[in-house]
C-alpha cells in the first residue's frame, strides 16, 4: 500500500470488512513520510456485500459513506 501511495496509482479508500495491519501500516506510514493518504473504513461483513456496485461513494469524515447511482 506504501508503494501505491507513493506512486499515486491507490484506490481512493480500503474497506474492508475485516482489520487488516499490514494494509494499514502502508497507509500510516504514507501519512508519516508525507505522501497523499486514503481513507480506511472497517465494515462488517454483511454490510460490505450489501454496498452498491455501481456509481459514485464518499468517504466522509466521519467514516460514514455516501453513494450516489449512476447517472
Amino acid at each position: 500500500m506504501l508503494e501505491l501511495l507513493r506512486n499515486g496509482t491507490a484506490p481512493a479508500a480500503l474497506l474492508l470488512a475485516r482489520h487488516d495491519a499490514i494494509l494499514v501500516l502502508g497507509v500510516l506510514v504514507a501519512r508519516e513520510l508525507g505522501y497523499p493518504t486514503i481513507p480506511v473504513v472497517e465494515l462488517t461483513s454483511a454490510a460490505l456485500a450489501g454496498l452498491p456496485t455501481e456509481g459514485d461513494a464518499t468517504v466522509n469524515e466521519d467514516g460514514t459513506l455516501r453513494f450516489t447511482p449512476p447517472s
